[in-house]
């Protein structure tokens, strides 16, 4: 059992103001903690929730609906009834959203996930065998995805392994990204000491450290308690300091080597595109709604005036026509607005955005009878930025997994430094991007031609294809296709007539 079984004693923490004059959640930090987790505690507790109002406006409006950011951006001075009359006609794209989902396509490739023990001993194994099934499982595979997506979004996300008591398996912890703090010596951003973050609007606190992890109520007297617990408020004190922070921590841009701890959101540009977007899109919807208000022009060789006309009205065919002396006409006249500019403008940020982001520009604005190499070309900018975040995803889950084998050795009260582990365990991730801007076909083709002139080898060509195979099933294939090869040459050699003498 990790810790001692005695209630905690509190300690008052004195009520702390945010940057508006408002108390924040009082919470009862133990005085029998280590004093560097008390002093942590202490810390993120003394300060408001949200730490990064920007990634939580981005979180907010990559997770609103378009009406809902046509309001946020209505144009000033609207009056309620025209804003009412005219919102209707509105189009938005949500540009956060786009781009967001684009860079998701990370994940829409292949993914492989393999953990092994290098010792026979029965612990490595069991622990081997139960991660590997963590990370072959599909809420491992969801909540990597939504950590990935947090990061691009935010800027830093946070997941921590867990162990979830109900069904006995393992699990992890998503923590929330605009409400989270990061505790780092100065000297060194890479050394974690610990991560924290607050839900229900900052009344729960729940953190990791070298030293303990847990979760503070706002009021609630927490206790010790182990690891594999259920109790909402509880702290577990580990028997000695951990040799690293078991959170691992995916970022966006990092910042890291500017000396900031958190990462910057690659789509932050995006509410500005929406705004702009918004704006254009209400004032074409006005254009058109100006001019479907056409004027009727009568003009007659007899004089037609407003008491006339009720007595030339007539129904003909079912429609109210205005009857006419000899020689009258009429014909419909309306405003003719310049519609290509403001559709010029809309244009115009649509391809900024598609260049900020590589996207390709065909998402905004969809090309009839596009080649294959147009395809291609357009898309690379956008493949090469899918192959980089492939790296990082690649990076993140492979600590993420080595930290999950810590987390299971902690359980059993073992705690292991990294060049430990490693002397125990292999841990293998894959990430490989869909390369849609690529032809299957030709990109096969070329590979074939490389192998057969001898430029690349078989087992790199399989591997190439096929990123998701295993080492053993890349040989088995090797094996395959040696032995094809071979077939052929001794049927080539067969079929060849004998020199003539």
């Amino acid at each position: 059992m990790i810790g001692p079984s005695n209630p905690l004693t509190p300690t008052a923490n004195p009520v702390p103001i945010d940057t508006q004059g408002r108390p924040t959640p009082q919470f009862q930090i133990p005085s029998g903690l280590p004093p560097a987790l008390h002093d942590f505690l202490k810390d993120v507790s003394a300060v408001t929730p949200i730490r990064d109002t920007t990634a939580f406006n981005l979180i907010q409006q990559h997770n609103s609906t378009d009406v809902d950011i046509a309001q946020q951006y209505r144009p000033a001075g609207t009056k309620d009834d025209f804003w009412q009359a005219t919102k209707g006609l509105l189009l938005h794209i949500n540009t956060t959203r786009i781009a967001v989902r684009a860079l998701m396509g990370t994940y829409a490739g292949t993914q492989s996930r393999s953990v092994v023990a290098l010792d026979n001993d029965d612990l490595s194994t069991a622990i081997a065998q139960e991660v590997h099934d963590y990370a072959q499982s599909h809420a491992y595979k969801r909540r990597v995805a939504l950590h990935f997506r947090n990061a691009i979004l935010a800027g830093t996300s946070i997941l921590l392994p867990r162990y979830d008591v109900s069904n006995g398996t393992l699990s992890s912890l998503l923590m929330d990204p605009s409400r989270l703090r990061v505790s780092v010596p100065p000297a060194d951003v890479e050394d974690v000491q610990g991560v924290a973050d607050f839900q229900d609007s900052g009344r729960v606190l729940r953190f990791h450290h070298r030293l303990g992890s847990g979760t503070l109520i706002a009021g609630v007297t927490p206790t010790y308690t182990t690891l594999d617990t259920d109790d909402p408020a509880a702290i577990t004190i580990y028997p000695q300091e951990l040799p690293f922070c078991l959170a691992q921590i995916s970022y966006g841009e990092d910042r890291r080597p500017e000396g900031n701890p958190y990462g910057r959101s690659a789509v932050a540009a995006t509410p500005e595109y929406n705004r702009i977007l918004t704006q254009a899109y209400y004032a074409l919807s006005l254009l058109i709604k100006w001019q479907a208000r056409s004027i009727l022009l009568l003009s007659s060789e007899t004089e037609l005036n407003q008491d006339s006309l009720p007595m030339k009205l007539e129904n003909v065919a079912g429609q109210v026509a205005i009857l006419m002396g000899k020689g009258g006409k009429g014909e419909f006249i309306h405003p003719m607005p310049k519609f290509g500019e403001i559709l010029d403008v809309v244009h115009s940020y649509m391809s900024f955005l598609a260049v900020l982001l590589g996207l390709p520009r065909s998402v905004f604005t969809p090309q009839d009878n596009q080649s294959a190499e147009a395809a291609r070309l357009e898309g690379a900018p956008m493949a090469s930025i899918l192959r980089q975040h492939s790296d990082d995803a690649e990076a993140a889950e492979t600590e993420m997994l080595w930290k999950v084998l810590a987390f299971q050795h902690l359980r059993r009260n073992q705690i292991l430094t990294m060049a430990q582990l490693r002397k125990r365990y292999a841990v293998n991730v894959v990430i490989s991007p869909h390369d849609w801007s690529g032809d299957i076909n030709s990109s096969a083709a070329s590979i074939v031609q490389l192998v057969q002139s001898g430029l690349l080898s078989i087992r790199d060509g399989i591997r190439r294809v096929n990123p998701g195979l295993s080492d053993a099933e890349v040989e088995s294939r090797v094996v395959e296709a040696q032995a094809r090869l071979l077939e052929r040459i001794q049927t080539t050699t067969a079929d060849t007539p004998p020199p003539a003498p």
